[in-house]
């Protein structure tokens, strides 16, 4: 059996099924969040390649 996962849309972690928060915004997007720590972020617009625990700051200073 395959557990469906999504992707935070800040974070880039796996959300599992029952966990994270969507959150609609005014524009019809609707960024899925892993707790709130990521969903603060996101509506900060705070880039998640400044986050040194990101895999998005991973990728870009070649960690990964």
């Amino acid at each position: 059996m395959v557990i469906r996962t999504a992707i935070c849309s800040f974070s880039e972690f796996k959300i599992y099924p029952g966990r994270g928060k969507i959150s609609v915004a005014k524009d019809g997007r609707n960024p899925l969040y892993l707790n709130k720590k990521t969903e603060s972020f996101g509506n900060r617009k705070i880039r998640a390649h400044k986050i040194t625990w990101t895999v998005a700051w991973r990728r870009h200073n070649r960690k990964l």
